[in-house]
């Protein structure tokens, strides 16, 4: 038979400090087995001493869960992103606004930045505004708009995959060819 291997570095025995309100949760845990109309569940049963402890608790099995606090961009409170998705903003209605979640404005917000600080974004803003207003005064049919748009997308991509990979004077060119097919129709 071989040694006991050495646990002693995996046990936690020191408090985070000398104040209870940051100390280590105590809990007591008991699993009991309940019977169900669809047979026997295990259910798990926690005694807390402190509500604070059962916070700790909470949020552990949240993030073990893949649910991570994160603190909104626009409002600054905090809220549980979900697991697989990635946003800066919360779901909950912006400061001063009645219908608007701070999602909602961050994700304009985000877009306007976006276009203020990209040519080729500019330059295909500027294009896709122009074409809407065709629709608007009824020179151009929806159906003839939503077409041309997708095939500005396809261009605006290309451009932007171009216009990453080149220096200053090809990438004024990218943007002049650019401009020219979006306003081909």
């Amino acid at each position: 038979m071989g040694e006991e291997p050495d646990l002693s570095s995996l046990v936690i025995d020191a408090s985070l400090g000398e104040n209870k309100i940051v100390d280590l949760p105590s809990v007591e845990v008991q699993y009991l087995i309940r019977e169900t109309e669809t047979g026997n569940t295990v259910v798990e049963m926690f005694t807390f001493s402190r509500i604070l402890d059962f916070v700790y608790v909470e949020l552990m099995r949240g993030i073990q869960k893949g649910y991570v606090p994160k603190r909104c961009a626009n409002c600054g409170r905090w809220f549980l992103q979900a697991p697989g998705v990635s946003y800066a903003y919360c779901d909950r209605i912006a400061p001063g606004e009645t219908e608007k979640t701070c999602r909602d404005i961050g994700a304009v917000t985000s877009f306007q930045d976006k276009v203020r600080n990209n040519e080729i974004w500019q330059t295909h803003q500027r294009a896709y505004k122009k074409y809407y207003a065709r629709v608007l005064k009824n020179n151009m049919t929806k159906e003839e708009f939503t077409a041309w748009a997708k095939d500005a997308e396809k261009l605006r991509d290309k451009a932007l995959s171009e216009y990453e990979l080149v220096q200053d004077d090809d990438r004024l060119w990218i943007i002049a060819k650019l401009k020219q097919d979006l306003n081909e129709k």
